[in-house]
């Protein structure tokens, strides 16, 4: 994206964001002088198996009022409709579907928990003992597949690490020479940046500068709001 965009922005679809209208971020992203607006909310998936998103009824809804506004607004601003979505394999066929689909012009591979085999997640388990391991299989797995075209933050999957080992180290290294094997940009996340989280009864560290001090030069980066109030958004460049 060039010029002052603003990359990677929700809606009050998935349920854990300001209660605004779609236009209200446009019009927004107009005053602060952005060239381009990217919406990217959780994706629902079919039979609406997880929380924390729209529903898949909602799914048509959300692309053709964006694609109103995209029309509505194009002399004052560019808007990309997207999805923010995990790596699942059991779900291969919905991907293909939404890459098909005409009106829809990305998918943000962000993940939030995976796939251990068709109806057991990550998010089940009691011990989230080195979860970040079947984090990165589900991340890495996901950028080979070639469904997404950007990675949304990357070093989050370590954020209930209090310690940045060596295993953590070469699997960072593996997917950064992998992303920029394939040209998909990785998200510097904005919202990991701001915002730390609880874990354990100790604050974790969402952005994870070891991380980041190993992304080469020509590894493609875009920077990322993670919006999901009016108040969040900013202008990425």
């Amino acid at each position: 994206m060039d010029g002052n965009y603003i990359f990677h922005v929700h809606s009050w679809r998935c349920g854990h964001a300001e209660n605004v209208s779609d236009e209200a971020y446009v019009r927004k992203a107009v005053s602060l002088g952005a060239s381009s607006i990217c919406f990217t909310d959780h994706a629902p998936f079919p039979g609406d198996p997880f929380r924390s998103r729209m529903r898949f009824e909602q799914l048509n809804e959300y692309i053709s009022t964006l694609k109103e506004l995209k029309i509505q607004y194009r002399e004052s601003i560019s808007i990309f409709i997207g999805l923010e979505i995990e790596y699942l394999p059991s779900f291969k066929s919905y991907y293909e579907d939404l890459k098909a689909m005409d009106d829809l012009d990305m998918l943000l591979l962000g993940q939030h928990h995976s796939e251990l085999s068709p109806g057991v997640y990550t998010f089940q388990f009691e011990n989230k003992t080195e979860e970040w391991k079947y984090l990165f299989d589900g991340q890495m797995n996901g950028l080979i597949s070639g469904y997404f075209d950007f990675v949304a933050h990357p070093d989050r999957l370590f954020k209930k690490e209090f310690v940045w080992t060596n295993s953590m180290y070469r699997s960072s290294n593996d997917f950064i020479l992998r992303a920029r094997e394939f040209s998909v940009p990785i998200e510097k996340n904005l919202a990991s940046i701001r915002f730390d989280m609880k874990y354990k009864d100790k604050l974790c560290k969402q952005y994870r500068e070891e991380f980041w001090r190993l992304v080469p030069d020509d590894c493609p980066v875009i920077t990322g709001c993670d919006a999901h109030s009016l108040f969040e958004l900013k202008v990425c460049f």
